[in-house]
């Protein structure tokens, strides 16, 4: 089972970084945050898909792979780095928008789920 984690978790990483850099590429500099959002509304629903789940099919896909795909940690990097460059209004409005999309994301795959 560990291994398994293991592994799905390099994938989740893998993927996350794929996806960040495509989006990144075809965003403007200044929506550069938008594809971790994306990111983490996109995991958050899935992980609320598979929330209710207790095999370890579930246990890897959420734990592994959807643990490392989201990343409120990097969220939050580009939350001070809207600071640093004085976007104080856009900061808040994507630590906010990171927080509230991400919670309805999960509710709506909790819900889809039937968990």
């Amino acid at each position: 089972m560990i291994a398994l984690l293991c592994l799905a978790g390099g994938a989740g990483a893998v993927v996350r970084h794929v996806l960040d850099t495509g989006l990144t590429r075809i965003l403007p500099e200044t929506a550069r945050p938008l594809s971790i959002l994306f990111v983490n509304i996109v995991g958050s629903a899935a992980l609320g898909l598979v929330a209710g789940s207790s095999d370890a099919a579930g246990v890897v896909l959420g734990t592994g792979f959807l643990g490392s795909f989201t990343t409120f940690s990097t969220a939050f990097v580009d939350v001070w780095r809207l600071l640093l460059a004085s976007r104080r209004t856009a900061a808040v409005l994507y630590a906010a928008g990171t927080l509230l999309l991400s919670a309805l994301a999960a509710a709506a795959g909790f819900a889809v789920g039937g968990n």
